[in-house]
């Protein structure tokens, strides 16, 4: 008797799951075993992950009338209380209300969240959730799980340049402190404090980044914050620095002219120009002389370093006779030697004592034994030479007596490091010069 009541009840059930599809769904309960597979239990999360994933190994329900038919929807919630509200899911994308960051109909067991509108909040625990939903409302089933997400990077704290530094070599690197986690940085240079005039901003993944090409002489301003997937740092203090114009462009070697033959060691007058300035080249604030008999200037008889100027002379106790001589010349200044000149080589002649001046003559030498004066007389003459300081003191008289006629060469006194007048006096022959002893 109880067999065939529960035959009739199954036949009934059966007919009307066959006439109303709709009362099939609500009444079909699937065995269910839906596993949350990414992200683990209790794992950090960036701000955005990547996506969500489960397994189930269950038998979903058919929607009704669907065609063709495909299986029931999962409902994924994500939100900040564990008990998941009942309110309804909304169409993804989706931007739900508190407590819900995510309550979608999904019909794949993975969701990749990437086009979500805002990313999750950081440092906070989220719930979430994977179930079927029954057609009669509620869920069949469903899967629980939790995740914390990763919070903000510290802000970054600024080590090189230091703020207002002056002269900061090219090619030196911005330099700052590893920030708590940060996975990379975004570095800004700009013209002004408020960064509205933007020279760099890029995004590096490690604590330094070399310097670009900066114009010499121009204030620049620099920051720094820390960067990960949930979001960003406050930036670092602000800092400015100038950077160091570029080295001297290579000189011009004028004479003693290339490979020049009968060069007279009474008087050799070395003379180049300087590169001109530009945005590659920069002013040089010291030249360097070189002289040597040797094209690799392995032992130089002149290498000085001389306040900018475009020409010294050498006397003949500088020089000898019958002598080939190299020489070459390189502009130096705060961002270092720029590059050598060609190499000049000259002759010097063997006997100079028969060469006497047409005219009276007057050169300043700077030689390595010191400061000298050369001067040329046609004929024998009464001789007086004065130096003078900036403010018009006399500070020596190395000459006040009769000279024969010839080239001679006056010793200057050792005076301080500096610029001098130097009054020279020949007769009717008058001269004033400015010089600089540099020794």
């Amino acid at each position: 008797m109880v067999n065939r009541r529960s035959f009739l009840l199954s036949s009934v059930l059966l007919f009307s799951a066959l006439l109303f599809p709709a009362l099939a769904f609500a009444a079909f309960t699937p065995s269910t075993h839906i596993i949350l597979k990414l992200p683990a239990e209790g794992s950090v999360v960036p701000l955005r992950p990547d996506r969500f994933a489960w397994h189930d190994d269950s038998t979903r329900p058919t929607v009704p009338g669907s065609n063709p038919p495909h299986a029931a929807p999962y409902r994924l919630r994500i939100c900040t209380e564990p008990g998941f509200p009942s309110e309804a899911p909304t169409v993804f994308p989706i931007d739900p209300l508190p407590p819900y960051a995510i309550d979608t109909y999904v019909y794949d067991t993975v969701l990749d969240v990437a086009a979500m509108h805002a990313p999750l909040s950081p440092n906070t625990t989220y719930y979430w959730g994977v179930s079927i939903p029954a057609d009669s409302g509620g869920d069949v089933s469903i899967a629980r799980g939790s995740f914390i997400t990763e919070d903000l990077p510290l802000s970054p704290e600024l080590e090189s340049p230091a703020d207002s530094e002056v002269n900061v070599p090219l090619g030196r690197a911005f330099v700052w402190n590893k920030s708590d986690r940060a996975t990379r940085y975004r570095l800004q240079v700009a013209f002004d404090y408020a960064f509205t005039t933007g020279v760099l901003d890029t995004l590096v993944s490690d604590t330094a980044a070399t310097f670009p090409s900066f114009a010499y002489n121009q204030f620049y301003y620099w920051r720094v914050r820390g960067e990960n997937s949930g979001g960003v740092s406050p930036w670092s203090e602000v800092r400015r620095f100038t950077v160091i114009g570029p080295v001297p462009g290579r000189p011009l070697l004028k004479t003693p002219a290339k490979d020049s033959l009968t060069v007279d060691t009474t008087y050799v007058h070395f003379l180049w120009e300087n590169a001109p300035v530009d945005s590659t080249h920069g002013q040089p604030l010291e030249s360097r002389v070189q002289l040597a008999t040797d094209t690799y200037f392995s032992a130089p008889i002149l290498d000085t370093l001389f306040i900018p100027i475009d020409s010294i002379a050498i006397g003949p106790k500088g020089l000898v006779g019958d002598t080939r001589y190299f020489w070459r010349v390189r502009g130096e200044n705060t961002a270092g030697p720029g590059p050598w000149s060609d190499v000049f080589t000259f002759t010097t002649i063997g006997s100079p004592a028969a060469i006497l001046p047409k005219d009276f003559t007057l050169r300043f030498l700077d030689a390595p034994g010191g400061s000298h004066l050369s001067y040329g007389l046609p004929k024998a003459t009464h001789v007086t030479v004065r130096l003078h300081d900036f403010r018009g003191v006399l500070r020596a008289m190395p000459l006040d007596g009769e000279q024969p006629e010839g080239i001679h060469e006056l010793s200057l006194p050792a005076l301080p490091r500096g610029v001098y007048y130097l009054s020279f006096r020949a007769g009717d022959f008058r001269r004033q010069t400015r010089v600089i002893l540099d020794r």
